[in-house]
Order: C-alpha cells, then sequence, then structure tokens
C-alpha cells in the first residue's frame, strides 16, 4: 500500500505578507542601529568633549581670571547692583571666555556663567 503522505521536502514559497513583515524586520533592526549609534555618539560629546573643555579651563587658570578681573574692574558697582546688570556682566563673562586661549587652540563650549556669591565694595 503507497502512502499519500505529502513531502516535506519541498520549497516554501513566501507569501507576499511574509516578504513585507521581513522588510519591516530589516528596517525596525536598521532603525535600532542607527538609534543606538547616535546616543553613543551623544553621550561621548557630552560626557568627553565637555570635560575636555574642562580641563582646558583649568590649564589656562591664569588667562581665565586675567580675563575676568579685567572686566569685573571695569565695570561700576552701581550697573552692577540691578538684577540685569549681573545678567549682562555673566553674558560679558561667558563671552571672553570663549575666546581661544592661545594661538591655534579651540575655544572652549561655555554654555553659561552663573554667579553664587556677589559681593560689591
Amino acid at each position: 500500500m503507497v502512502s499519500a503522505e505529502k513531502s516535506t521536502d519541498s520549497p516554501v514559497i513566501p507569501t507576499p505578507d511574509a516578504k513585507l513583515l521581513s522588510v519591516k524586520k530589516k528596517s525596525v533592526i536598521v532603525a535600532v542601529v542607527l538609534l543606538l549609534a547616535a546616543a553613543s555618539a551623544a553621550a561621548w560629546w557630552f560626557m568627553c568633549a565637555r570635560i575636555a573643555d574642562a580641563d582646558q579651563l583649568t590649564l589656562n587658570q591664569p588667562v581665565v581670571k586675567r580675563r575676568t578681573l579685567m572686566l569685573l574692574s571695569s565695570k561700576s558697582a552701581e550697573a552692577l547692583q540691578a538684577p540685569q546688570g549681573k545678567e549682562v556682566l555673566a553674558a560679558e563673562i561667558a563671552t571672553i571666555l570663549r575666546q581661544p586661549y592661545r594661538k591655534g587652540l579651540t575655544p572652549p563650549a561655555i554654555d553659561g556663567v552663573f554667579l553664587t556669591v556677589f559681593v560689591i565694595q
């Protein structure tokens, strides 16, 4: 007696839905890989590049102090007592600290200046 079993060796032809699902899977995988790469680059930028800016400020501390003191000595007490005077001063300090410290050296990225203690004589 011959059995009428189906052969499992026959090739399976994917349906159009299976092909579409495969393309969607590949697209999701590529998107996740690109997202991880972007997140890694952003983490490096914020952790490594910013630490380098802080090192640059520390290494060039005499220049930083001189620039800041020269700016502060040019201000009057009346101008600094107003709240807007302090905001203007913080913006001016950020501007002078963004300038290169030595020829050929990239200036640091200064996001802002925060005045925590302020004494006017």
